[in-house]
């Protein structure tokens, strides 16, 4: 299992000493608050791969470009290739969708075409082989025909069975790789692990999932888990190495494994720390959608949060959709999410608040994350230095703004909860102090409970 994710100690000399303003402070207090200053429509759809010792596979239904896990608009997938042992694949109708598919797991045919981008929310997502069942407590982690990693290498996730019917889904963080110096300190491949700290803890009694079971995604995409670029190629990332920017894309293939190992799965949790937080908000429609409409899918994103323009640059969003595709895999019914602007993304909380007025949605920040306002800073001077060695300051007091912005006019519904750290330190469930972190006398795990619950609140100092 992998945890890559940097803290600012960590970064050093490479961030540390580029004296940010807002980087790497304080962890206890605002030392750090000072001033500073559509993508193209996807490809068409191809077929999906062969896959082995698999049933039939189908082509995808109209408008989704052959049935891939997304595909944004484009013009439509062609035939599966037969699955050895199946019956040939049907074509798909003509959609709106993007890249080909990737293949599908051995034991259920191929996946597919169209594409990894332009989620179409009716399309219906394809099951594979379940994942391996092994005894409870145990960590197994199993590769996943058909991810890989940035590098190309084979992609995987990482189980832990428990006596409880539900399932948490952990995606794990690692910064991201968009320019030379974030690629530096992002891992290009899966790593292993085998501790069990912050909400992984199953001896701790006072976690509210010690008893679920436990599947960590690691992350070695570099995307955020949002990406959906094959062969991507530019000039800022690794010299213009080849590069698969497909967090996204494994995204789906890992939820048609598991989905149908949990049959009777009575609550998902979805979430992450860092860019993990940002893959579990980005994949929590895809995720909500995979499992029937009795279970109740819970996002709890920790430490990675959008916000409107005024406060993450639009030229930067523009950016990373540019470099990972996003374009391709961002829902096609969110259509405020891709402005002509390059802006835009905080729509995408308005898209689940309003898609999922019954289901339960939370953040956990700090008001002034000094680590994320390192990623911030590069979209200052509208991008004048995005690919500097050292990203440009970000002061803390406007990261606090863009916070309580995002609280106060973004996740409005009766369904979001929020806690927010009157501090600066980066992440809070992958931690040990997640058993000990408080704000205003309540408990974070004590919040995480209410949350799983059904029992979202706001909590700040």
């Amino acid at each position: 299992m992998k945890k890559t994710w940097l803290a600012c100690a960590q970064l050093a000399p490479t961030l540390v000493a580029a004296s940010v303003a807002g980087g790497c402070g304080s962890s206890d207090g605002f030392s750090n608050d000072q001033t500073a200053s559509g993508g193209a429509s996807g490809a068409s759809g191809s077929g999906g791969s062969q896959a082995t010792g698999g049933s039939t596979a189908t082509g995808g239904s109209p408008g989704t470009g052959g049935g891939g896990m997304a595909g944004s608009p484009g013009t439509g997938g062609g035939a599966g290739a037969p699955a050895t042992g199946g019956a040939p694949a049907t074509g798909g109708a003509p959609g709106t969708g993007g890249a080909s598919g990737a293949a599908g797991s051995a034991g259920a045919g191929a996946m597919g075409g169209g594409g990894v981008g332009g989620v179409d929310p009716g399309a219906p997502l394809p099951h594979g082989d379940p994942l391996p069942s092994a005894p409870d407590g145990d960590w197994t982690y199993v590769e996943i025909a058909g991810s890989k990693c940035r590098d190309g290498s084979p992609a995987g996730v990482s189980v832990r069975h428990g006596s409880s019917p539900n399932l948490m889904i952990y995606m794990d963080g690692g910064n991201a790789c968009f320019n030379t110096t974030s690629c530096l300190v992002n891992d290009s491949a899966v790593g292993t692990r085998d501790d069990n700290v912050g909400i992984h803890d199953i001896a701790n009694p006072a976690n509210p999932v010690r008893d679920w079971t436990h599947v960590f995604v690691p992350y070695c995409t570099g995307d955020v888990t949002a990406g959906g670029k094959v062969d991507a190629v530019h000039p800022m990332v690794e010299g213009g190495a080849v590069q698969q920017f497909v967090g996204y894309t494994n995204m789906g293939i890992f939820l048609s494994r598991i989905v149908p190992s949990f049959p009777n799965v009575q609550k998902v949790l979805i979430t992450g720390s860092s860019a993990g937080a940002f893959g579990a908000a980005y994949n929590y429609d895809r995720t909500a959608r995979a499992f029937p409409g009795s279970v109740d899918v819970i996002l709890i994103s920790d430490a990675g949060l959008p916000m409107a323009d005024q406060f993450l640059a639009p030229c930067l969003q523009q950016h990373w959709r540019d470099v990972w595709g996003m374009t391709e895999t961002m829902p096609v019914d969110c259509v405020d999410c891709s402005p002509p602007n390059g802006g835009g993304v905080i729509n995408y909380v308005k898209y689940l608040n309003d898609k999922y007025p019954t289901a339960t949605l939370g953040l956990v920040t700090a008001e002034q994350d000094n680590f994320m306002r390192l990623f911030w800073g590069y979209g200052t001077s509208n991008c004048a230095n995005i690919n500097s060695l050292f990203p440009p300051g970000y002061p803390g007091g406007m990261y606090r703004d863009g916070v309580y912005d995002l609280r106060d006019n973004w996740a409005t519904g009766p369904q979001w909860g929020t806690f927010l750290f009157p501090n600066d330190i980066h992440t809070f469930l992958d931690k040990n102090s997640f058993y000990t972190d408080s704000v205003n006398g309540v408990m974070l795990t004590d919040w995480v409970t209410d949350m799983i619950n059904g029992n979202p609140s706001h909590v700040s100092q």
